[in-house]
Parts: C-alpha cells; sequence; structure tokens
C-alpha cells in the first residue's frame, strides 16, 4: 500500500523476513489499484522499477483470503474464517500505531501475512546491504538532462535538498495529518548542513514536486542552488530517486521517498538532516524511522 518509498519499507521488512526465515515471499497486491481506503489516493504497484516483480511471485486471492479473509464475507464466512484461524498456524503479522517492538521484529511463525507501515530500518536492519543490492539502478537509462546533473554531482560537494509538496498541501487529510514542512527548516537545515561541511564549498541539489515553490522561496538565499527540474511520470520520479541517492549528503523532508533517498546513498562520512517531527498527527509519526546517526532539526509545518 501506498506510494514507491512506502512499498519500499514494506517490501525490505518481507525481504528480510523471507531470508531470516528461509521462507518464499510473495507480494500481496490486491489493495492497489482502486485507491487508498484511507486518503482515497489511487496507487499501483512501483516496486517494478527495481525488477522486484520479476523475483518475487504476487499472492493469489486464495492465498490472501487464507489470511485476511473474503474481501466481502457473508456471516458464514466469518465463522468459518475464525474457526480456520484458531486451529492454523498462519499468522497475521499486524503493526498498529507504527509501533516498533520485539515481537514484531523478530515474529514467530513461518506462515506470515506482514500488514504495517515498517517505517524503520531496525525492521531489516540485519540485511540491509541486501536490501541496497535489491533497491539498485543497474537498469536505469537517465536521459540526457539527468546524466549532466549526475556529472556535475560527482564534481562537487553535493547535498539533496528534497522538498516534498504537493498532497501534503492540497489534500484534504494529508495537509492536516501529516503537512509540508516550512522553509525554515530547510534554512536551518542547510546552515547546520554548512557547519558540518566547514570550510567545503557545497552544491545544494534541490529537488521537489513543487520546485516553482522551492524557487520563490530559496532565492533569497546566498548558495550555491541547482534546481532539478524533471519531469513529473514515473520515469521522471525514478530519476528523482537515483539522484537523490548519488549526493554525497542530503537533507530531507518527511518523506519515505526522500528518506530512502538518504539512505540508499549514505556513506559512513554522510551528513544526513531530517526533520525531529515527521507529521502533524502521531498517527502519521512512525517510532524509529530517523536513525540515530543522522541530525535533526525542530520544524514547524504549513
Amino acid at each position: 500500500m501506498g506510494g514507491l518509498g512506502n512499498q519500499m519499507f514494506q517490501y525490505a521488512f518481507a525481504k528480510h523476513i523471507s531470508i531470516e526465515k528461509g521462507v518464499e515471499l510473495k507480494i500481496d497486491t490486491s489493495l492497489l489499484g482502486e485507491g487508498d481506503v484511507e486518503n482515497l489516493v489511487i496507487r499501483h504497484f512501483d516496486l517494478d522499477v527495481f525488477n522486484i516483480q520479476k523475483i518475487e511471485d504476487i499472492a493469489s486471492i486464495k492465498e490472501v483470503e487464507k489470511f485476511n479473509g473474503k474481501s466481502s464475507p457473508t456471516i458464514i464466512d466469518r465463522i468459518v474464517f475464525k474457526l480456520k484461524s484458531f486451529f492454523s498456524n498462519d499468522k497475521l503479522l499486524l503493526q498498529k500505531n507504527n509501533g516498533i517492538t520485539e515481537d514484531l521484529i523478530n515474529p514467530e511463525g513461518s506462515n506470515l501475512c506482514i500488514v504495517g507501515r515498517w517505517q524503520s530500518e531496525l525492521f531489516f536492519i540485519k540485511n540491509a546491504d541486501l536490501i541496497k543490492g535489491i533497491f539498485n539502478f543497474n537498469d536505469f537509462k537517465p536521459n540526457s538532462y539527468s546524466l549532466s546533473i549526475s556529472k556535475n554531482m560527482k564534481a562537487s560537494t553535493s547535498v539533496s535538498i528534497q522538498v516534498r509538496r504537493g498532497d501534503y498541501v492540497t489534500h484534504p487529510i494529508y495537509s492536516k495529518k501529516l503537512g509540508a514542512l516550512s522553509i525554515d527548516y530547510y534554512k536551518k537545515s542547510m546552515a547546520l548542513m554548512k557547519r558540518k561541511l566547514l570550510n567545503t564549498e557545497i552544491v545544494f541539489y534541490v529537488i521537489s514536486d513543487d520546485i516553482e515553490w522551492c524557487k520563490a522561496n530559496f532565492e533569497s538565499l546566498d548558495e550555491n542552488i541547482v534546481y532539478v527540474e524533471q519531469e513529473k511520470s514515473k520515469n521522471g520520479y525514478l530519476s528523482d530517486l537515483w539522484l537523490l541517492h548519488l549526493c554525497d549528503h542530503a537533507i530531507i523532508s518527511n518523506s519515505t521517498f526522500s528518506w530512502w533517498g538518504a539512505w540508499l546513498g549514505e556513506s559512513e562520512k554522510s551528513v544526513v538532516i531530517a526533520p525531529g517531527k515527521w507529521a502533524i498527527s502521531n498517527d502519521f509519526s512512525p517510532e524509529g524511522i530517523i536513525p540515530d546517526r543522522w541530525f535533526t532539526i525542530d520544524n514547524k509545518f504549513l
């Protein structure tokens, strides 16, 4: 469920579990394509950009029903499902309120259906290198514009600034529950980055779904800033993620897409700065999403 960043978290945990238990991994796509019950945003399977659909099988309707029951059950269906569940070793592993507990990180049993956001590296840190290897860009062919940006990044000390707006501003639920970060957060983060990289000539690369807002709000800053103006398509967003992971350092927004861009490109020398408060609502604030090694800035929302 959710967009690319969310799906990456869900897959990473599932892959970790399948490796640790030595079992097959199957992907349930039944919640995609018709809109998310929670926010009515239509989402599609996006992990195909990493060829994951060729690696893992898609779960059948019967396999999904075995753990969750029928989507439109009768009273008899409900009774039969409860009886079967009582005597079955199959387990539904449900993450509530974005929590992190030992029974979630190391669940018992080998026949599991996992349902949750799983937005922390703690859920797959043991297999972090393998996960990074799966989320690779080996088959990605950047266009000439992205390629030119990447060459400039490699020739400088590059810091990505990922600004998430879009549905965080316009959506009736996301704007009130998640919220877009104020320009003050980005200014403070840039100042902290300059202190951490003292005496270093930095180039800030701004990547956003609302680049015009960024231009209007960053233009008064006396900084070396490059605005990445990418097409807003599936390939364009993958280009953004690719460029994010190429940067030496990162200033992220409260977005899982932004998180993955920083995490995939992180080295031992990387400085990563994140918002101290992830969302307006605690319901959308994942426990442990910011690794201890990253820096945080107190922030407000628009």
